[in-house]
């Protein structure tokens, strides 16, 4: 019992943690999610069949995939109850034990893990007897312990999800820097093509206005013809240059626009990994303290 006093004054006691939204285009391979903090605490009271029997759970929604969420949950109950649970039919189960934290009462704990929307739904029930859950109506003090415990894993779950995560995100992050420093490049390079070339487009010009001179001052046919073909081949430079100049015009347009569209991507998800570090730190030194109390 002092254990459990202990442990409901330390989960009272959680500060709230910020969210911030994250939103990554699809440049990168990269999963629209909201930052992990926006499901800390999501916690509902709900009525949902399970292998067709109505069951009375507290839910709770989590990032990840079901089989880490799945392993976690067993990891967790396995340390703070000292028991392993069974699966039957997809449903995790602790059979005719005491969870002091939840309840002195004898039951079965169960718990039933399914995706749902790119997430993870986590059902945790407790059955005192033959179709008899925790629930609020009935049992308000235990099912708010029942909610507390469930709380209690979402800071054990987050503390091991959370360095994968930020992990990802953070190779994310580099593939957007790549692309967008691989841009400013070419359009620094594009910029510095372009202002040879006008500068040769430039000279030619002024040659072209030369040969006119020249080819009109001319006497012998022959010499016309000469100053005529390098006049032609002048002028097909130039229109080689500026189609160029053209091109690289297009193409500094196309990665402006890029960059345009990477920055606010780029700052999301730096600004996703560091309130993702921060919640990191804060939720091991909840679990810490949580298990400390536990002992």
């Amino acid at each position: 019992m002092k254990t459990l006093v202990a442990f409901l004054i330390g989960i009272f006691t959680l500060n709230t943690i910020t969210s911030q939204d994250l939103k990554v285009q699809d440049s990168i391979k990269v999963q629209n999610t909201s930052t992990v903090q926006d499901t800390l605490f999501d916690f509902t009271e709900d009525a949902i069949l399970i292998n067709g029997v109505p069951v009375n759970v507290g839910n709770i929604i989590l990032p990840g995939d079901l089989d880490q969420v799945k392993s976690l949950f067993q990891s967790f109950i396995k340390e703070q109850l000292k028991e392993k649970m069974k699966e039957d039919d997809g449903v995790l189960i602790l059979e005719e034990n005491v969870v002091n934290q939840v309840t002195e009462k004898r039951g079965d704990l169960l718990a039933y893990i399914y995706n749902q929307n790119d997430k993870v739904s986590l059902n945790v029930g407790y059955k005192l007897g033959y179709d008899v859950y925790l629930n609020s109506a009935q049992y308000p003090v235990e099912f708010n312990r029942l909610k507390d415990f469930i709380n209690y894993f979402t800071y054990y779950y987050y503390s091991e999800y959370l360095p994968g995560y930020i992990k990802e995100q953070s190779k994310n992050l580099k593939v957007l820097k790549k692309e967008n420093s691989s841009a400013e490049k070419s359009i620094k390079s594009a910029t510095k093509e372009n202002k040879k070339l006008t500068k040769a487009i430039n000279k030619n010009k002024k040659e072209l206005i030369d040969y006119d001179t020249k080819i009109s001052s001319a006497t012998e046919q022959e010499a016309k013809t000469t100053l005529t073909t390098k006049q032609k081949e002048i002028n097909k430079e130039i229109a080689d240059n500026q189609t160029t100049i053209d091109n690289n015009t297009k193409l500094i347009e196309a990665k402006q626009a890029r960059i345009t569209n990477l920055k606010p991507q780029i700052e999301s998800v730096t600004a996703n990994i560091n309130t993702s570090q921060l919640t990191l730190i804060e939720v091991r030194s909840k679990a810490k303290t949580f298990h400390s109390i536990g002992k």
